[in-house]
């Protein structure tokens, strides 16, 4: 992939999730732009890090619980570290405001419902990474939260008490290739997102 992003004078910047390896993740070093690197066209969001991408302050909040973790291999397949922490909301807090901010999960707000009958205690479980999202999206009010982890594709709008709204771009799992990327541009009223096609059409 990276041979393919050099060749197109692109770089491809991305946030953790809970199934890729944050053993290996958390090990990356934090460069000067507030970026991890990959490969060189490959950035990578560390955990409660932020960096300027095309003038925006991207902040970032990845990972989440993985309910199939009792059928995965710890090290291999699933690792401890998968959830984003306080330590984590506080570190991205403490830089100041966001325009944009990259997450796994969905903040808790965001009404979204999944596709399996989970026990209450699982849902309870899963939603304490949602309600540490909720309240980073409460106390920085970003313009946008772009998230997935639900395998759906949903738009969102949290309305804050003072007025600001914060668009929440919940985007698809990969075999869903027309929701699951959008493409950002700047318009008059901000940003603007269309949907990405990666059908290859």
């Amino acid at each position: 992939m990276n041979h393919i992003l050099e060749e197109h004078g692109q770089t491809l910047y991305f946030s953790g999730g809970n199934h890729d390896n944050w053993t290996t993740l958390l090990k990356l070093k934090t460069e000067s732009d507030g970026l991890t690197t990959w490969r060189p066209n490959i950035r990578v969001f560390p955990r409660g890090g932020r960096a300027v991408v095309e003038g925006l302050t991207v902040g970032a909040l990845g990972g989440a619980f993985s309910i199939d973790a009792r059928h995965r291999t710890l090290g291999m397949s699933w690792w401890d570290t998968e959830e984003p922490t306080r330590e984590d909301a506080q570190r991205l807090l403490d830089g100041g405001p966001v325009d944009v901010l990259v997450t796994h999960d969905v903040p808790l707000a965001v009404p979204i419902v999944g596709d399996f009958m989970l026990a209450p205690a699982v849902v309870e479980r899963a939603n304490v990474t949602r309600q540490l999202l909720q309240d980073v999206v409460d106390q920085l009010r970003p313009g946008y939260v772009f998230c997935g982890h639900w395998h759906q594709r949903l738009t969102h709008e949290l309305v804050h008490p003072d007025g600001s709204v914060t668009t929440v771009e919940v985007l698809a799992n990969e075999y869903n290739r027309r929701t699951n990327a959008v493409l950002l541009s700047r318009g008059e009223r901000g940003l603007v997102v269309e949907p990405l096609d990666l059908s290859g059409n």
